[in-house]
């Protein structure tokens, strides 16, 4: 008999796209789910598209209360799912038919605690190759090689989408309330508790961009706190696998300073902030240009700090650019 598997639905002002979500929710091969949807103080008319959508299918459940965040929606779901295994889905996002289905199937034959697929980048309806179940790869990591992979952002990313959890993972763990980048602060957490994880190359998890223009968004306060991440977790790592994962942590670390670089204002008031970006890269930037594993963006990057923090901005511009005239 299958097993009940939650999906989780944050929701806010996803008029635009969540019947498009339901309806792929809805299409699942896989029938034994638990559907949690937690409709985050929207001021449009997602929640009547949404109960329109869904109708008199037991299988979902609809909150609504006033906004609170997506962190702050993220623990809510889970404490409310009665599920043994989890998974996100973002309400803009949606999911191939045989998504859970692929996961569920990865994580029992290979007893593992989470599995995770690829994401398939959906921008503005264009049609690009995406990598199907039957041509996939399938890797397996232990608890060490995971870490490592989520560090440099290879097979396992840190956003919460594209995996299928055991829901015990998330015990004593709970995502940043009031934090803009709750992700990347739980998911290396709970990776590290995990004995096995298993990737496919499998592109289920359909991520919808909706970014427009040459530059991204805007810089704001909460933007800070991905310094502290990237901090935060090179500690973590230097103390929990001293010098095995230096690299990688360094990876993330810089990673993490870079996108802070291109959109933090050269101003007095954050020259605190500017002071760290600054002190990282000159220290770890020869390590990672040497590393083979480094991506050739992130080495970009480095070479532009050469010139300064001005120079990474140009590049960011000069990258964005190049994705349009591609497209």
């Amino acid at each position: 008999m299958e097993e009940k598997i939650a999906i989780l639905v944050p929701m806010y002002n996803s008029e635009t796209f969540i019947e498009r979500c339901l309806n792929s929710i809805l299409q699942q091969t896989y029938t034994n789910l638990e559907v949690i949807i937690i409709n985050d103080g929207s001021t449009d008319n997602g929640l009547e598209i949404c109960k329109k959508t869904i109708k008199d299918d037991n299988r979902f459940t609809i909150y609504t209360r006033e906004n609170k965040g997506t962190a702050y929606t993220r623990n809510e779901l889970l404490e409310k799912c009665k599920s043994k295994y989890v998974t996100f889905v973002d309400s803009d996002d949606f999911i191939d038919e045989d998504y859970i289905q692929t996961l569920y199937e990865l994580l029992k034959k290979y007893n593992a605690d989470i599995s995770t697929c690829d994401l398939y980048p959906y921008r503005n309806q264009k049609k690009i190759k995406k990598q199907r179940r039957e041509n996939a790869k399938e890797m397996i990591f232990n608890r060490k090689e995971a870490f490592k992979k989520l560090l440099y952002q290879y097979e396992i990313k840190h956003g919460p989408h594209c995996k299928l959890y055991k829901k015990e993972l998330f015990q004593g763990i709970t995502f940043p309330n009031g934090k803009t980048y709750e992700d990347l602060a739980t998911i290396y957490k709970i990776i590290d508790k995990c004995q096995k994880v298993v990737t496919t190359t499998y592109q289920g998890y359909n991520y919808v961009y909706n970014q427009n223009g040459i530059t991204k968004s805007k810089f704001k306060e909460t933007d800070l706190f991905m310094l502290t991440c990237g901090e935060t977790i090179f500690e973590y790592t230097k103390e929990n696998y001293g010098d095995d994962l230096l690299l990688a942590s360094e990876n993330l670390l810089i990673t993490q300073c870079m996108q802070l670089a291109v959109k933090i204002p050269l101003k007095e008031n954050y020259k605190n902030e500017i002071s760290k970006i600054k002190k990282y890269i000159k220290k770890y930037r020869k390590d990672l240009l040497e590393d083979k594993e480094t991506y050739p963006r992130l080495k970009a990057f480095l070479l532009a700090s050469y010139f300064g923090l001005r120079a990474i901005k140009l590049t960011e511009i000069l990258i964005n650019i190049s994705k349009i005239i591609r497209k």
